[in-house]
């Protein structure tokens, strides 16, 4: 079986977006936390796979990097297709972050809540 990158797209989607959610189930059981303080994981869970882990880029460059012709920064041809096998062996060699996909969430989630607290900090600091 082989598959085009829209179709490799959409399984990288199924495969990560209930992990995703999982996540944000973990830190909505979190006692004491409001509203107030869910609403922005839950917005950055939203456009986390698209923003921050650029799924679809990810995509396109697993099918170009799992074809032997490929030679660099040129267009993938619109029909390319290849062996469901490859591109998981792909995926395991060139995207180790889906491995550890809880990891990165909530390290780039606390990366981002951090900068937030500091921007807002310094903005208080002007006045």
């Amino acid at each position: 079986s082989t598959m085009n990158q829209q179709q490799l797209q959409s399984c990288l989607y199924s495969l990560y977006e209930p992990e995703i959610q999982t996540c944000v189930a973990v830190i909505s059981a979190i006692d004491g936390l409001n509203k107030k303080q869910l609403k922005p994981a839950i917005r950055f869970a939203n456009t986390f796979l698209l923003d921050h882990l650029e799924l679809n880029t990810k995509a396109r460059c697993l099918l170009a990097w799992s074809d032997p012709n490929y030679s660099g920064f040129n267009s993938l041809p619109a029909d390319l297709c290849m062996p469901v096998e490859t591109l998981i062996r792909s995926r395991r060699t060139f995207f180790p972050e889906g491995q550890q996909l809880s990891e990165t969430f909530f390290k780039a989630l606390i990366s981002q809540r951090k900068l937030y607290y500091e921007e807002r900090r310094e903005m208080a600091d002007l006045w």
